[in-house]
């Protein structure tokens, strides 16, 4: 009995300082402040997308699936329905939906996370190129190459304002379907 007497309100008081700093821990620092924070995709879809990546990798890859852009946007305090002076966004690619044959060897590839980028904007509409790069591995790794390779690519990208704030929209910028990386 002298045992629950104790707990009851241990429990009691560790409830109540949860509920305190929970939501102080939830929210995001930008918003504290006052600013809007967005956190936006676009997918980026290749079907039969040949690529020539820099060395570790020997072969022309051909790709299928679908890239995914993320973007982290923080936009200054004010009203919504004001343009904002300047933006930031943070973006990210992840490759991990991609998969790749070796138009060489047949052997197989797999997508992983890309590179990031951090830019500050003035107001939307904003279209820029999104240079990145991605992680291709095989997926029998005894194989040569013995890392990943590093394949670049650039989206073009624009984040446009529209009545529900601001949307993502990305493509590959390549005017054909074959890109060559540097060696």
């Amino acid at each position: 009995m002298l045992i629950s007497k104790w707990v009851r309100p241990f429990y009691t008081l560790l409830v109540v300082t949860v509920l305190l700093f929970l939501p102080a821990a939830t929210r995001p620092a930008a918003a504290d402040n006052g600013a809007h924070v967005y956190d936006l995709r676009a997918t980026v879809l290749v079907a039969n997308f040949t690529m020539h990546p820099p060395n570790p990798c020997f072969e022309s890859i051909q790709l299928n699936g679908s890239f995914e852009i993320q973007a982290h946007i923080v936009m200054p305090p004010g009203p919504l329905s004001e343009p904002a002076s300047e933006f930031v966004a943070n973006l990210h690619l992840n490759a991990e939906s991609i998969t790749g044959t070796g138009l060489t060897s047949g052997a197989m590839y797999l997508g992983g996370q890309g590179s990031t980028a951090v830019s500050r904007f003035e107001t939307p509409p904003t279209s820029f190129q999104f240079v990145s790069t991605f992680a291709l591995h095989l997926s029998t790794p005894k194989l040569h190459p013995p890392g990943p390779c590093h394949v670049p690519l650039t989206f073009y990208t624009t984040i446009a304002q529209t009545d529900s704030g601001p949307q993502l929209f990305a493509s590959l910028s390549s005017p054909t379907d074959v890109i060559t990386g540097p060696n």
